[in-house]
């Protein structure tokens, strides 16, 4: 039992100190406002790899167009669930949020960037519906920034609930 107690101590601490609100927990998670942005931003890029894998090899339109509306509406769950922490920051909070996010993408792989704008132009001259869904793609962190969505896709924000 003894040696028990340090794990119970140590267990305890990490709680309690995961609960406050000065960036050990508050709006942005465990991280804080960065972590949230670092989040958005690492979300995305997993968004491009997922992408990268699904258009490899150019398959046909009407096989390919399920699995990226399938892929497009995963991510915008994930991004409006990170929003809500967002929404919930001080504005302070969220400019730091932000600022993570904008490095983040900054620092995105430029192969994954190209691979979205390569498949867009693969998919121009025979499906441009396609192409244009593939090219959404490119603005989904939007969902993450509620004042963005509501104005760029108020449709979008009404259908998610987001007021």
């Amino acid at each position: 039992m003894s040696r028990c107690l340090p794990v119970v101590l140590v267990l305890t601490f990490v709680l309690i100190g995961g609960c406050k609100k000065d960036g050990g927990g508050g709006g942005g998670g465990a991280a804080g406002p960065a972590g949230l942005g670092e989040k958005i931003a690492q979300d995305h890029r997993q968004m491009l790899v997922e992408l990268t894998k699904l258009v490899q090899g150019n398959p046909p339109a009407g096989e390919v167009t399920p699995k990226i509306e399938a892929l497009k509406e995963k991510y915008i769950k994930i991004h409006v669930a990170s929003g809500k922490q967002r929404e919930a920051m001080s504005p302070q909070d969220r400019k730091a949020s932000d600022a993570a996010l904008q490095s983040g993408m900054f620092a995105m792989p430029r192969d994954l960037q190209k691979t979205l704008v390569d498949a867009s132009k693969a998919y121009r001259a025979t499906n441009n519906d396609l192409a244009n869904l593939i090219g959404s793609l490119n603005i989904l962190t939007q969902y993450a920034a509620y004042d963005l969505l509501k104005k760029q896709l108020p449709k979008e924000a009404e259908r998610l609930g987001i007021k």
